[in-house]
């Protein structure tokens, strides 16, 4: 079995450019943090999901950072409104956290969890509602997208043990639904990281019997990792 790969550190000027640009960030976004879920200077009232469950906005944030907000408000009599209709309330939480703050954070612990997100319990298909909802014509979230790739990513690579990585192997390899072919490499490397400790379990071992979608990338990154500098398998 191949040796476990070392992700290699950052170096020094890298390191302090990385906490520098977290500072610049963390100081953009700090104004605007406070106004998320809030009613302070809250100009627009924003019904979520089919149950219209109502949420204060700010038309100067929603609209510089959201397309969708710029031709679909409504200006009623009791001041203006914007109605999302095609997601969990959940989902478009998480998608408005981003737009006022900068990132999202998912919480299933919450009291009202089971309400706001439905059956959507598995982190991962919450990350990738998220960057459906993003990718959409009618919201178009610039740099959503990209914050939920890297989630699904870190999801998969520290959120570790045997159990939840063979529900990701079915959600990223069986779920019809499921559409992130980018993450298929980081689902095989981390196989192998973890290979000792796969082999011995019966549910990782089923899947790989029965997933051939999962097996056959698999078993190609194997044999490379085998194959001698001639050609040969060493």
């Amino acid at each position: 079995m191949p040796p476990k790969r070392r992700r290699s550190s950052s170096e020094p000027e890298t390191a302090v450019a990385a906490v520098e640009d977290q500072n610049t960030q963390k100081d953009f976004w700090d104004p605007f943090k406070r106004y998320y879920g809030s009613s302070r200077h809250s100009d627009i009232t924003l019904y979520l999901g089919p149950d219209k469950v109502p949420f204060p906005g700010h038309r100067f944030i929603l609209k510089a950072r959201c397309f969708h907000f710029c031709i679909n408000e409504v200006h009623a009599k009791g001041g203006y409104v914007l109605y999302f209709w095609d997601h969990p309330v959940g989902i478009l939480k998480l998608m408005l956290q981003y737009i006022y703050t900068g990132d999202y954070n998912i919480d299933l612990g919450t009291t009202n969890a089971q309400a706001e997100f439905g059956s959507l319990t598995d982190p991962l298909k919450i990350h990738s509602a998220v960057s459906d909802a993003a990718s959409t014509y009618e919201y178009g979230v610039e740099g959503l997208e990209d914050i939920c790739l890297a989630k699904m990513k870190d999801h998969i690579l520290t959120d570790w043990n045997a159990r939840s990585f063979c529900q990701n192997i079915r959600t990223i390899f069986k779920d019809i639904d499921f559409d992130h072919p980018e993450l298929h490499s980081i689902v095989i490397e981390t196989a192998l990281e973890h290979a000792q400790e796969l082999e011995q379990d019966p549910e990782f071992l089923s899947l790989v019997d029965f997933t051939p979608w999962f097996t056959r990338p698999l078993m190609r990154k194997l044999l490379s990792e085998y194959r001698a500098p001639n050609g040969s398998l060493s």
